[in-house]
């Protein structure tokens, strides 16, 4: 009995290990063990650690970003359309400040070109020959300038004066002098020329050739007579002076009269079409400056009546009456510095002269030139409406943004006119 108890125990033991080992194995009936559970459950473990972590850190990454709201972008656009609108209002103003600059500069360049045409012409005016009879200022004998337009075509009537035109006579550097060697018989006739005399060239008409602007005039004593003239033809010894020229005020006489080259210059306000004209004298008017909406010539005098070279003692001219001293009739303008005249002081006598060439007395004693020349700018669309800003009113409605007439005005002194100063 006891032996069979002992293997009943020893059965028991090894049952007991046996349902240990089976204990570790899958419960579910058909499925084999292979050992693997503990190792699976701790990947498993560590995996789920892992996704835990990841997933926490991308919820807490997901849950730290902010947007806008509604009313913050509302304000966010608002914002940037005000500062839109003010870089196109700015970038509006500079292209209108752009387009209104080159106008400003295109005024200011045909200013100086005005200015310094007339004024060189002006600094000239009066300038004589340098030898022979007759020789110093042409104001000795006529007036080198005159408030007017004079010459071959369309010139302003005798004795009259415009504030908007002026004529300008004066001698250059020139060899074409030379004194009259014959009587004109009649004021169409040829001029003969002293050509033996010096400073003559040898076989032409001395210096003068055709097509040359001319002055002749009678040097026996202030405001005998003159005439500006063209060659139209000559030959060795004479000059001719044909139409378009018209005929001569005078019959000139011999030996004291002078033919000399002249330049002539005639400015003017084309008061239509808005330009500066220049008329040479003989048949061409050309246009200067476009877009000009004023000029004007005010004349200065030296105010001693005196300041007229006198004829000798007992003898009388057009501004002297015959007395030891002659006595001028020119009137005391007062003052000691040239004093301004009116158009009407330059058309009320004395009268000297002759013909369609008659003048005022008082041109002879002019010293000094004002001009004053107005521009304005080409285009309608730069100009406003104001007429006390604008010559010709136009579209511009913004002030800041229109571009008004500009006046220039400066004053020349001949230098050959001040001879006595």
């Amino acid at each position: 009995m006891t032996g069979i108890g002992d293997q009943g125990s020893g059965i028991v033991s090894r049952n007991s290990r046996l349902a240990n080992r089976l204990g570790t194995r899958d419960p579910k009936p058909g499925t084999r063990d292979l050992g693997l559970g503990p190792q699976l459950g701790t990947r498993a473990s560590g995996l789920g650690t892992r996704l835990g972590t990841r997933d926490s850190g991308l919820g807490t990454q997901l849950g730290t970003e902010s947007g806008f709201t509604l009313i913050e972008m509302v304000v966010s656009v608002g914002i940037m359309v005000l500062v839109t609108g003010a870089i196109f209002q700015m970038l509006g103003s500079n292209t209108n400040t752009f387009r209104a600059q080159p106008e400003v500069a295109d005024m200011q360049q045909r200013l100086r070109v005005a200015a310094d045409m007339i004024s060189k012409d002006l600094m000239d005016a009066g300038a004589g020959p340098e030898r022979g009879i007759g020789a110093g200022p042409l104001s000795l004998y006529f007036p080198p300038i005159r408030p007017g337009r004079t010459g071959a075509t369309s010139p302003d009537g005798e004795l009259t004066a415009s504030a908007n035109r002026i004529s300008i006579v004066y001698v250059p550097q020139t060899r074409a002098q030379a004194v009259v060697a014959s009587d004109l018989a009649m004021t169409t006739s040829d001029i003969v020329l002293r050509t033996l005399d010096p400073g003559c060239p040898a076989g032409t008409p001395c210096g003068f050739a055709n097509g040359m602007r001319a002055a002749i005039y009678d040097t026996s004593t202030v405001g005998a007579g003159y005439d500006l003239f063209s060659v139209t033809g000559s030959t060795a010894t004479t000059l001719q002076h044909a139409s378009p020229n018209v005929a001569f005020t005078k019959a000139y006489p011999k030996d004291f009269s002078r033919v000399v080259e002249v330049q002539h210059h005639v400015y003017y306000l084309d008061t239509e079409n808005r330009r500066l004209m220049h008329y040479d004298g003989f048949q061409g008017d050309f246009p200067l400056v476009d877009n000009v909406v004023g000029l004007n010539f005010t004349y200065y005098a030296d105010p001693d009546p005196n300041s007229v070279p006198k004829p000798p003692a007992g003898q009388a001219n057009c501004v002297y009456e015959a007395g030891t001293p002659p006595v001028p009739l020119l009137a005391n303008l007062g003052g000691s510095t040239p004093q301004p005249l009116t158009l009407a002081q330059l058309t009320d006598g004395p009268v000297c002269g002759s013909g369609v060439t008659r003048f005022d007395g008082d041109l002879l004693r002019i010293r000094k030139v004002r001009v004053t020349i107005g521009v304005q700018v080409g285009r309608d669309d730069l100009r406003g409406s104001d007429s006390t800003k604008f010559s010709q009113v136009g579209t511009m409605k913004t002030a800041a943004l229109q571009v008004p007439d500009y006046k220039m005005s400066f004053e020349i002194a001949p230098r050959n006119l001040n001879f006595g100063r």
